[in-house]
C-alpha cells in the first residue's frame, strides 16, 4: 500500500514537473517496498523462536519494520498530501488517493508495532502512534483539497 502511495505521488510530481518530489518519491517507494519482504522475514523469526525469552526478542526487533513502515508512509502521506493542495486540476485525486493509502499503510503498521511490543508504553509505539496521526492529518488535508467546494 505504501508503495502504490509513493508511486501515486511520484506520478502526480512527474505531471508538475516538480523534479526534487519526483525524486523523493521515487526514493520513498524504493525504500518501502524491500520493507515488505523484511517485515515477512522478521515474523518468520518470531514464529521459528524456541520458548518464550527467544520469541519476546524476535518480537522485539520484528518491531522495527512496521515502524519504519510507519514512518515512511507518514512521509508520503505529507508529500502527496502537499502535491493534491497545490493541483487543482484533475490529477488531485491521484495525490488525494495516495495520501489516503499512505495513511492506511502507516495506521495498520503503527497498529502492528503496538502488538508486537504488547502496548503503548515503549517510545516505538510512541513514534509508529505519532507517524499515524500525521498521515491521516496529510490525508485529510488531501481530501478536503480536492473536494468541489474548492
Amino acid at each position: 500500500m505504501a508503495g502504490l502511495a509513493a508511486a501515486l505521488a511520484e506520478l502526480v510530481a512527474s505531471l508538475e514537473h516538480q523534479g526534487d518530489v519526483v525524486v523523493r518519491a521515487r526514493q520513498l517507494r524504493g525504500r518501502v517496498l524491500p520493507l515488505a519482504q523484511a517485515d515477512v522475514d522478521a515474523y518468520a523469526a518470531v514464529l521459528a523462536g524456541e520458548g518464550d525469552d527467544e520469541r519476546r526478542a524476535a518480537l522485539s526487533r520484528a518491531t522495527d519494520v512496521p515502524l519504519a513502515i510507519a514512518e515512511a508512509s507518514s512521509e508520503i502521506a505529507a508529500l502527496a498530501a502537499s502535491l493534491a493542495e497545490g493541483e487543482p486540476g484533475p490529477i488531485c485525486g491521484d495525490a488525494a488517493a495516495g495520501a489516503v493509502f499512505a495513511a492506511a499503510a502507516a495506521r495498520a503498521s503503527a497498529l502492528l508495532v503496538l502488538i508486537n511490543l504488547g502496548g503503548a508504553g515503549d517510545d516505538r509505539a510512541k513514534a509508529a502512534a505519532r507517524a499515524a496521526r500525521a498521515a491521516d492529518d496529510a490525508a485529510e488535508r488531501a481530501l478536503a483539497a480536492c473536494t468541489i467546494e474548492r
